[in-house]
């Protein structure tokens, strides 16, 4: 962990807020492909925001329709999950 944050003590603010902004940009870009990783790497528009003299927080805006579907599926595929667990444990212990 300190080899990390020596790391990121390294880099000027304008790089980091790169970094975090084009790692923002593709979490976004999942949750848009619900999961899926079959999209080109998106702009995030930092950069231009930087220029313009903008924070980087108004570039990292999440649509609450989106966040609420997604959220949705997340819980249906833990009540699979659960499910699909308990019928595995169910099983094991019949074996047994």
């Amino acid at each position: 962990m300190d080899a990390v944050m020596g790391a990121y003590g390294t880099y000027e603010r304008d790089t980091l807020e790169c970094i975090w902004g084009h790692q923002y940009a593709v979490y976004d870009r999942i949750l848009k492909h619900f999961g899926g990783n079959d999209f080109s790497a998106p702009h995030s528009g930092v950069r231009k925001n930087q220029r313009a003299g903008n924070e980087l927080a108004l570039a990292m805006n999440i649509n609450t329709k989106l966040m609420k579907e997604v959220k949705k599926l997340v819980e249906k595929w833990q009540i699979n999950e659960d499910a699909r667990l308990a019928n595995t444990n169910k099983a094991k212990a019949e074996k047994n």
